[in-house]
């Protein structure tokens, strides 16, 4: 590739890239590179046996009736029965329900001081809090990060917050598509901090603390468990004595919304067909932090970074590599990254993007191809527009296609036919014209020479002077080759007396040609040096087509014997005995060619022979 053609190459792989990198960065690709690492670096493991889930489902609403009604009186009978037996007690009870406001005015239903009194007496019990933002809180899609302003942290009423163990916020961070992929740690608000709702779970379970859930912003989740994996019973199955107390004996037990109604279902990033209630969120980022597994995402910038450091590679090998090996590189530097991405992952727990650099990869070197594409065709129309000046353009076109290089350096042998022509009697007629008419007269001379060597799928080797040499059978194979030199030479001549029309009136009956064909091996290709070359061909053949030519009188067609031996039965001859032929030390026996021979003659003279 030329060296203008590979900065503009350069320049554009360049630009892509930036373009790229620049629509990443301002997440217009969000959407399709989460849910990439999403079916990357999600899925299901091994859950934790010492969590479950009690729901208030769609069972507990046709055995109960509107939840509103029955909430806190049922939650605290369930609570009651946990922890009746110390045995079978949970090591904690988690609510993942808001009471943030009383029943009734002040605190004075007796449903109220019941569930209060359950809580107390339990004291196992962690509740939930709400965070409210101006506006809703999503993940960070930009260079510089963002923070949601908290106008509201909605806490248990008083009496029950001083009652319940400990409390921490039940909020998601949810990105642009509604998918929960991230957890948020601590919320600050009016001074004061906010663990979330599991890690005030995981401290009272474990008794330690754990960096990564305390947060200041959010961390990813790596979900242990699909929907419903965590889910053991409906808390009328608990109430009315259908599943075992001891299935929760020193267990960390959740209750909340396990139906549709409760608009607490989300997607989440490793299920997004199926929604995921909110009790069984918390139970998968509680067993993260019971685990330790601390998942770094790498931020927009640092994916960028990578993105552009992949596609330079790919840039810096097209730029240096011209072999087709070069095409192969985006795969094999995909799969090189997604191995090393694959590989950080279960090692350091580091989430590297992936979507977006492969398909970024990808699309350059489609690109690539494309403007490797454009390139070549544009060389292979030079070509054709080249080999069109002494070839026909099919024959042209299909040397320019093929992946042979039938032009080198050097030459081999081959059988063709050499066909010689030029005007009779030409040095004479020059000199009594003047060089404008000269030249008029040898391009439309040319022009019909070249056109008839053009008809009958030959090349024009070369003009020497007011001579034309012509090849068939070369470069390319060619079928009835020495016929078809032979056709060639009678549409010449008989083309001429057409041409006698568009000749000024001062030559009209002075010129004529004189044709000469021979055949058998010469050599050809491209003869000379590697910066000055010209495809002929050299050798006996040619030679003694020239001095055929040399012979024949104006209209005349002139060919050897052995031209003559090999189209006999398609061209009419008359025997012209054998000449003495410059150059040969023997006599030559020629033939003049009358005309083709028409199919039906062919079959009235076999039927005389006959």
């Amino acid at each position: 590739m030329k060296k203008h053609i590979k900065i503009i190459s350069f320049s554009c792989y360049l630009l892509f890239s930036i373009i790229l990198i620049v629509l990443f960065g301002v997440g217009v690709f969000d959407s399709f590179e989460l849910r990439f690492e999403d079916a990357i670096y999600q899925s299901p493991s091994a859950i934790n046996k010492n969590i479950v889930v009690v729901g208030l489902d769609e069972k507990s609403f046709n055995e109960y009736g509107d939840f509103n009604l029955w909430s806190r009186d049922k939650i605290a009978d369930l609570i009651n029965k946990l922890s009746a037996n110390p045995d079978t007690k949970p090591a904690l009870i988690g609510i993942d329900v808001g009471f943030y406001s009383y029943k009734e005015e002040g605190y004075t239903s007796p449903i109220d001081q019941k569930f209060v009194a359950s809580v107390e007496n339990a004291g196992n019990v962690i509740l939930n809090c709400a965070a409210s933002s101006e506006s809703e809180v999503t993940i960070d899609t930009t260079f510089m990060g963002m923070t949601k302003k908290i106008t509201l942290v909605e806490e248990p009423f008083p009496e029950l917050k001083d009652a319940c163990l400990s409390f921490g916020h039940c909020n998601f961070g949810s990105d642009r598509d509604r998918v929960i992929r991230n957890a948020y740690g601590d919320i600050t608000f009016n001074n004061n901090v906010y663990h979330s709702f599991a890690y005030e779970l995981y401290k009272n379970f474990t008794g330690k603390e754990q960096d990564f859930g305390k947060t200041n912003y959010k961390y990813y989740i790596k979900y242990s468990g699909l929907p419903g994996d965590y889910y053991a019973c409906s808390i009328v199955d608990v109430l009315n004595g259908e599943y075992p107390i001891e299935a929760f004996a020193d267990k960390i037990v959740l209750i909340g919304a396990y139906a549709t109604g409760t608009q607490d279902n989300y997607y989440t990033s490793i299920s997004t067909s199926k929604q995921m209630y909110g009790v069984e969120i918390h139970a998968n980022v509680l067993n993260q932090l019971i685990e330790g597994k601390k998942v770094i995402k790498a931020n927009t910038l640092i994916s960028c970074i990578i993105i552009f450091v992949l596609l330079f590679a790919v840039i810096l090998i097209y730029s240096f590599i011209n072999n087709k090996l070069a095409y192969f590189a985006p795969l094999g530097l995909d799969i090189f990254y997604c191995l090393i991405a694959f590989i950080i992952f279960k090692v350091a727990n580091i989430i590297l993007p992936l979507a977006i650099p492969i398909i970024g990869v990808i699309v350059l070197g489609v690109v690539h191809i494309i403007v490797n594409l454009v390139y070549e065709m544009q060389e292979k129309k030079k070509l054709i527009d080249s080999y069109s000046k002494y070839l026909p353009r099919d024959v042209a076109k299909k040397i320019a296609n093929s992946s042979e290089d039938i032009f080198n350096l050097g030459g081999v042998k081959k059988d063709i036919a050499v066909l010689f022509v030029d005007i009779r009697g030409f040095t004479t007629l020059s000199e009594s014209l003047d060089p404008e008419e000269i030249v008029d007269m040898l391009n439309k001379y040319l022009a019909v020479t070249t056109k008839a060597i053009f008809d009958n799928e030959g090349t024009v080797d070369k003009f020497i002077g007011d001579a034309t040499m012509g090849l068939f059978n070369a470069p390319l194979d060619l079928d009835n080759y020495v016929y078809k030199a032979v056709l060639c030479g009678l549409d010449m001549c008989h083309n001429m007396k057409s041409l006698e029309t568009e000749l000024a009136d001062n030559l009209k009956g002075r010129v004529g040609f004189g044709v000469g064909i021979n055949c058998g091996d010469a050599v050809i290709g491209n003869i000379g040096t590697s910066f000055r070359m010209d495809y002929t061909a050299i050798g006996d053949t040619v030679n003694t087509a020239s001095r055929l030519e040399g012979i024949a009188k104006a209209g005349e067609v002139i060919v050897s014997e052995e031209v003559y031996q090999r189209t006999k039965d398609l061209i009419e001859y008359v025997d012209l005995g054998k000449v003495k032929l410059k150059g040969k030390a023997e006599e030559v026996q020629i033939y003049r060619a009358i005309e083709r021979i028409e199919q039906w003659k062919r079959y009235w003279l076999l039927l005389v022979v006959v």
